[in-house]
């Protein structure tokens, strides 16, 4: 016949559950799945404009700049004082400092570029914004016609904006 039952041990008991939990942690870290690391495609740069950017300002039409803008609008809206969208408010973005809008989420790319949004400067970001700041999150493919982009940093200016005008544009 069987000896004399033990008493139940709740020590052992606990002891055993902190060791499976111990192992299970252990082997999640291990284990788990872990985010890939940010790869950013590099993109070949955008082909040199014919004409300098003041060419096309002073041929350009800020009329035509809104009507173009109207592809914009999607994720930007333009109004003083409207929320921010998808992506900033750009009124009174023409003139000011790059990625300085305190209330707007920038990407790093973007934010640590630095620089005033000025004509040279504009144009080259809507030419190809991921050639301009790699990594930036603004997935556009860009504007490759500068008379098209010109007419829309024109209409930009005219929405706060503090850049001179050249003369001749509309």
């Amino acid at each position: 016949m069987a000896g004399p039952a033990r008493p139940f041990n709740k020590g052992r008991l606990l002891l055993v559950w902190l060791g499976l939990a111990l192992i299970i942690v252990v082997l999640w870290l291990l284990l788990r799945p872990r985010p890939e690391p940010e790869y950013i495609e590099p993109v070949a740069a955008p082909k040199a404009d014919p004409q300098p950017i003041d060419y096309y300002l002073a041929r350009g039409d800020a009329a035509r700049g809104q009507a173009y803008f109207s592809r914009c609008a999607a994720c930007h809206s333009i109004a003083p004082g409207a929320p921010h969208s998808i992506g900033p408010n750009l009124y009174g973005v023409m003139g000011h400092a790059i990625a300085s809008r305190p209330d707007a989420v920038y990407s790093a790319a973007l934010r640590d570029h630095g620089g005033t949004w000025d004509w040279d400067t504009t144009s080259r970001f809507l030419q190809l914004p991921r050639a301009f700041a790699p990594g930036t999150r603004m997935t556009f493919v860009g504007v490759a016609d500068p008379q098209d982009r010109a007419d829309v940093m024109l209409y930009l200016n005219r929405q706060g904006g503090s850049l001179p005008v050249p003369a001749g544009a509309r």
